[in-house]
C-alpha cells in the first residue's frame, strides 16, 4: 500500500501470491473435475455434464486469475474518490456514491469475506446490477490488506474526504 489520507493517493494492489494460489487452486479443481470425465466414476449422463460445467468453470477461473498475476487490479483513493483497476474496465467512482463499506460474504455459509460498499440511494452507477444485489458492490479477493482492514481503510477514507468536501 502506497500513500496516506494526509499524502493522497492511497494505492491499494492484489497480492500476486495470493493471485498465483488462487490460479493453482483454480487449476487443481479443473484438472480433478476433468479427470473424473475419463473415469469409470461418471456413468450417468446428468453427472458427466455437471462435471464438465464444473471443469469449464474451474478452467476460466484458472485462466481469468492468471491473468490477474500479470495485470493486479488496484484501488486509488484520492480526493475526488476511489478508482478501481482490473482486468476488463477501470471505474471512478466518487466519495458520495457510497452509503457506506463493510464486510460481506457472497454466500450465508460462507467464512470468506470481502470488502464491500452499498452504494448511496442517490448514486446513478449500476442501476441493474444493483437490483440483483441489493444494492451491495465487493472488491473481490486477494488485496494486500485483509478484508477487514481494506474496509477500515475505505471508511477512514470516505469519512475524511466527504467531510473535507462539506467543510
Amino acid at each position: 500500500m502506497r500513500g496516506t489520507l494526509e499524502h493522497p493517493p492511497i494505492v491499494v494492489s492484489q497480492t500476486r501470491l495470493k493471485l498465483v494460489l488462487t490460479t493453482l487452486t483454480s487449476a487443481a479443481a479443473a484438472s480433478a473435475f476433468g479427470w473424473s470425465l475419463s473415469t469409470d466414476l461418471v456413468s450417468e449422463t446428468w453427472v458427466y455434464a455437471i462435471m464438465l460445467v464444473n471443469a469449464i468453470f474451474f478452467a476460466l477461473g484458472a485462466v481469468v486469475s492468471a491473468l490477474a498475476i500479470i495485470w493486479p487490479a488496484s484501488l486509488t483513493l484520492d480526493e475526488s474518490g476511489l478508482t478501481w483497476r482490473n482486468l476488463s474496465r477501470t471505474v471512478h467512482f466518487e466519495w458520495n456514491d457510497f452509503a457506506y463499506f463493510r464486510l460481506w460474504s457472497p454466500r450465508p455459509f460462507a467464512t470468506v469475506n470481502q470488502a464491500a460498499f452499498v452504494y448511496a440511494d442517490d448514486c446513478a452507477k449500476h442501476r441493474m446490477g444493483r437490483k440483483l444485489t441489493r444494492n451491495v458492490g465487493s472488491f473481490g479477493l486477494c488485496w494486500e490488506l485483509k478484508p477487514s482492514e481494506l474496509v477500515v481503510l475505505l471508511e477512514a477514507a470516505h469519512s475524511y474526504w466527504s467531510r473535507a468536501k462539506t467543510a
